[in-house]
């Protein structure tokens, strides 16, 4: 291939990377309690940790994988499933395994502050938030501290863009 063809190749790679980024840009709140978005994973990297953090595959048709702050210390893992009744119902499996504290993380509670169903656990030295919107499953990691500002600015960010609705 001429040098010219590597060149264009190389243009055209770049730029299909960042449009994956972008066409992702809106589905995640810009800042979560005070710090902004760092970095955005989407498709087979997301879905790689994703599976790597659970053990075994999740049957969600798409993850984003957000970091907050330089360096993130805040992360936002948001699986989103073809129905509600999928992640409704991975997140009724989810909460059942954890109800007793299962790996590194404490028995879950479940949190009422927004009117729906969601779990707060501790773990890893961190804060986690866990529940459906939508056609997604979201789970707020942060320092223990930020985690109620976090989870507000999440609520007050809405449900569509995190459901990809």
């Amino acid at each position: 291939m001429s040098r010219s063809g590597r060149c264009m190749l190389a243009l055209l790679a770049a730029v299909a990377t960042i449009a994956a980024c972008t066409s992702h840009e809106g589905s995640v709140p810009h800042a979560l309690a005070g710090r902004r978005l760092a970095n955005l994973e989407t498709g087979e990297a997301a879905e790689r940790e994703i599976t790597r953090l659970h053990g075994r595959p999740v049957a969600a048709a798409e993850h984003l994988i957000a970091g907050y702050g330089d360096p993130a210390t805040i992360t936002l893992y948001v699986s989103r499933y073809p129905s509600e009744d999928a992640a409704r119902a991975d997140l009724l499996a989810m909460s059942t395994a954890m109800a007793d504290g299962v790996g590194p993380f404490a028995p879950i509670e479940f949190d009422g502050t927004a009117g729906g169903v969601r779990f707060r656990t501790t773990g890893l030295g961190l804060a986690h938030l866990f529940y459906r919107v939508g056609r997604a499953v979201v789970w707020l990691q942060t320092p223990a501290a930020d985690l109620d500002a976090a989870a507000a600015d999440l609520d007050a960010f809405g449900v569509e863009p995190l459901s990809g609705g």
